[in-house]
């Protein structure tokens, strides 16, 4: 429960907000044991507490064991892509609560949301909670690592909400082009991104589109429908399509595919010529 100290608190702007966007998403898994009362101090966590459309649910291994496994099992642990090493996840097995919160913010025009989720979890880690799964960028934290990089901050530290994952497109060829696409922009109601055939001199280049991207969403900027990209280094004529939805589990968000030229070329004869056959999904 918030205290009542009335100072205001530090909004976390969104300058580049454009109505229509999705709701933002937000899931945090706190894995531990906790308190039967967590007071929550306004001014200490810098929260108004849980955001309106956000549920807090409690779970115990013990009780509820289907649901707890779930979202914090062992196995679902281990499979994590980033985490804070195997010492950490094996000192989790066992564990015998978590509280998940999850729920979503109607098209939010700032990132309040975000900054009162970020006390109500670090409330959580002092009030029993010792580690932080965030299944939207497949990421595991100490709870001493999450407060480092999220809530002692005292900003939105955007970069550390999603992730750039990339993977050969050819598994077995040394040389083989990369695809490289992101996770987490759902927390702010954005599309994810994806580039597919990016080769080793053009890897860096793309990495800063990315991540321009990246902030402006967060930021509140939506992409156009056919949108160019014009970047120094990068050939003209890349464009960016719509594509995908929720139940992706790529990105589990709808996301933006950017082509090279020749790609877009091919995409756009394909449309228009109903006799050339349409590709299926990973071919």
């Amino acid at each position: 429960m918030a205290d009542s100290q009335e100072s205001k608190l530090m909004t976390w702007e969104r300058p580049r907000f454009q109505k229509g966007g999705d709701d933002a998403w937000i899931i945090f898994v706190i894995l531990g044991k906790f308190e039967e009362k967590m007071s929550l101090s306004r001014s200490k966590y810098r929260s108004e507490g849980v955001p309106k459309g956000v549920v807090v649910t409690r779970l115990s291994r013990e009780r509820e064991q289907a649901d707890f496994t779930r979202y914090a099992g062992f196995e679902t642990l281990k499979k994590l892509t980033h985490c804070g090493g195997s010492d950490l996840v094996e000192g989790l097995r066992n564990v015998p609560e978590c509280l998940v919160v999850c729920g979503s913010v109607n098209d939010p025009d700032n990132l309040n949301f975000l900054r009162d989720t970020i006390g109500f979890v670090a409330c959580a880690l002092d009030h029993g909670g010792v580690a932080v799964l965030d299944t939207q960028v497949l990421h595991l934290w100490s709870g001493d690592d999450w407060k480092r990089a999220f809530f002692e901050l005292q900003q939105p530290s955007i970069f550390r909400h999603v992730v750039i994952l990339e993977s050969k497109e050819i598994e077995d060829a040394q040389d083989s082009p990369l695809w490289l696409h992101t996770r987490g922009m759902r927390k702010f109601g954005r599309p994810d991104l994806s580039i597919k055939g990016v080769t080793k001199d053009r890897h860096e280049l793309v990495v800063e589109m990315l991540n321009r991207f990246i902030e402006a969403g967060a930021l509140g900027h939506h992409i156009p429908e056919g949108q160019e990209i014009k970047m120094r280094g990068l050939p003209p004529g890349m464009t960016c399509r719509h594509l995908g939805n929720l139940d992706d589990p790529d990105f589990n968000n709808k996301h933006v595919e950017i082509s090279w030229p020749k790609v877009r070329d091919e995409i756009e004869k394909t449309q228009e010529d109903p006799k050339v056959p349409q590709r299926k999904r990973g071919e």
